[in-house]
């Protein structure tokens, strides 16, 4: 019994040192789509979901400046026979709100049609600061060229960049 209290108090011990937490997204859009994770080492999963989704992904750690990268690809979307968008997901530092809710990330029609025509999009989800909150998160589109961290801090707490293109990251 001694043993398995200590490993317990060591396991929660470096989890608080390494700063380790988790954040829950909630993809929503496009709904009915079929999502695919890499599995690394430029192989896709052989295990898919359907939209819409909640996926629980490691937040940036105290001890690091940027968070984890997922892959995700999204395919079988309606209406758009033949199209796959790939989603880079980056998750940055949890929040008093990420804690207690799902972070909302959308991939809206005009999204898939940018991608579609060449286009990357970068979808940025903010956790604002008191004085200009009006939603418990706000969702900017972002160009290629803006300065994500920047931008987010301007408004608030940066939670998740989504990065969307159409070549698949894995392939070599």
């Amino acid at each position: 019994m001694r043993r398995l209290t200590a490993s317990i108090m060591i396991l929660a011990l470096v989890g608080a040192v390494a700063g380790c937490s988790t954040m829950q997204l909630n993809i929503r859009e496009p709904q009915a789509a079929t999502i695919t994770p890499s599995r690394g080492m430029g192989r896709w999963s052989t295990e898919s979901e359907t939209l819409p989704v909640s996926l629980n992904v490691r937040a940036r750690s105290s001890w690091r400046l940027w968070g984890k990268d997922y892959v995700y690809r999204i395919s079988d979307i309606p209406l758009k026979p033949g199209v796959t968008v790939y989603a880079t997901i980056r998750t940055f530092g949890p929040t008093a709100f990420t804690d207690a809710a799902q972070v909302p990330v959308v991939i809206n029609d005009q999204d898939i049609q940018d991608v579609v025509r060449g286009n990357v999009v970068r979808i940025v989800v903010v956790d604002p600061k008191r004085e200009y909150q009006t939603s418990q998160f706000e969702s900017l589109r972002l160009s290629p060229t803006d300065d994500v961290v920047k931008r987010a801090e301007e408004i608030g707490s940066l939670l998740v960049l989504v990065t969307l293109g159409n070549r698949d990251p894995l392939a070599k």
